[in-house]
């Protein structure tokens, strides 16, 4: 199924989990998919995140880069994640 990250084409509550690989930390809009990841599971449900760190190797590398070629204007690095997003409900 396609569909967008920052506006999941599912009902509230509807998973019992959700992940995300690599996924989330590419979205322009971080703070907005990790909402959706909230949205559409069930209140007490898991939510699983397989991120880059800025201390691992791939990390370190984006934010080599990024001191060269920064993100478009308005989106957010992939490595610095959602920063506040909250899980209660």
């Amino acid at each position: 199924m396609e569909g967008d990250a920052e506006a999941l084409p599912f009902a509230d509550a509807a998973f019992d989990a959700v992940l995300s690989t690599y996924g989330v930390m590419f979205a322009p809009k971080q703070e907005l998919a990790a909402e959706e990841l909230v949205r559409v599971v069930r209140p007490g449900g898991t939510i699983a995140l397989a991120n880059w760190t800025p201390e691992g190797f791939i990390g370190m590398l984006l934010v080599a880069v990024g001191r060269h070629v920064p993100p478009p204007a308005g989106i957010a690095s992939p490595i610095l994640g959602p920063r506040s997003v909250s899980a209660s409900r």
